[in-house]
């Protein structure tokens, strides 16, 4: 919305009222009036047809092990299991799914999760470009800022590693239609 100089719409989506109240209170405090809130569950049935529009740009970030926040909270490690990233990679694929149907022809999607588990990151687009050929990793860098460019590699995908960059672990990429894509790694031709 900043970015946006506050000009435009944007839609803030989730099925927690709390994390919803938080952003109102924080748009609030900004200035913002272009957000609003939508309290929807979208692995719901039918709720993409509650929504009165498709978007230009989505970002879906998809909630995930928190493994790669693990360094702020310590105690991740003790309480998560390979079934919790199992089941996670599988409700990340799904809320990818459902939030392609929310975008426009032209429009563009982020996957993000603060996760570097290759199940949750990877593993769930290679899946879903497996599942929807007509997607395709979004790999031109034009518009990104070029602080942000060396975090991006050179198949489109931005991978943060606490090791390597003093950051938290974080993954994300962006996906678009594409009409053809390379099967072999989902990149957009």
């Amino acid at each position: 919305a900043t970015l946006m100089e506050n000009r435009g719409s944007v839609t803030a989506i989730d099925h927690d009222g709390r994390k919803l109240e938080k952003i109102s209170r924080e748009m609030q405090r900004l200035g913002i009036g272009i957000v609003s809130s939508r309290k929807l569950d979208l692995l719901a049935n039918g709720v993409t047809g509650s929504l009165p529009t498709q978007f230009d740009r989505i970002l879906l970030d998809a909630p995930c092990s928190g493994l790669g926040v693990i360094r702020r909270n310590p105690d991740t490690k003790w309480s998560r299991t390979p079934e919790d990233i199992d089941r996670c990679a599988r409700r990340q694929h799904a809320l990818l799914t459902t939030a392609v149907g929310l975008l426009k022809p032209e429009g563009r999607l982020v996957y993000a999760v603060c996760s570097t588990e290759p199940e949750e990151t990877q593993g769930v687009v290679k899946s879903f470009l497996k599942d929807r050929p007509d997607f395709g990793i979004d790999d031109v860098l034009t518009d990104i800022p070029p602080a942000l460019r060396s975090l991006i590699d050179q198949g489109g995908r931005l991978l943060a590693l606490p090791h390597r960059h003093g950051t938290d672990g974080f993954f994300a990429v962006r996906l678009r239609r594409t009409e053809k894509t390379d099967q072999s790694d989902g990149r957009r031709r």
